[in-house]
């Protein structure tokens, strides 16, 4: 993988246990992005999936993948289902 020699090169190796690593569904669906978030996690990195609910795929086709987020994108809430999550994470 690429994601060791660019986190080397541009000396973040101290701040791997503070690094995100994001790909989108596309990305982990290919054997490529699987392989990115292996290598990613391998290195302590976390990785997330961002823009969950753009594409066309559904949660079954992410079990077994090692992600720690789930981001899911906001056009799949609606406005007072958006305001009562972030009055609760302000909480």
């Amino acid at each position: 993988g690429r994601i060791e020699p660019m986190i080397r090169e541009v000396g973040l190796d101290q701040w791997l246990n503070r690094l995100v690593v994001e790909l989108t569904e596309r990305q982990a669906l290919l054997e490529l992005g699987r392989a990115s978030i292996d290598a990613a996690r391998a290195l302590g990195v976390t990785v997330a999936l961002d823009d969950f609910g753009t594409g066309h795929s559904g949660l079954s086709q992410f079990v077994g993948l090692d992600l720690d987020m789930l981001k899911i994108d906001r056009s799949l809430l609606s406005e007072s289902t958006w305001r009562s999550w972030v009055r609760c994470s302000l909480v």
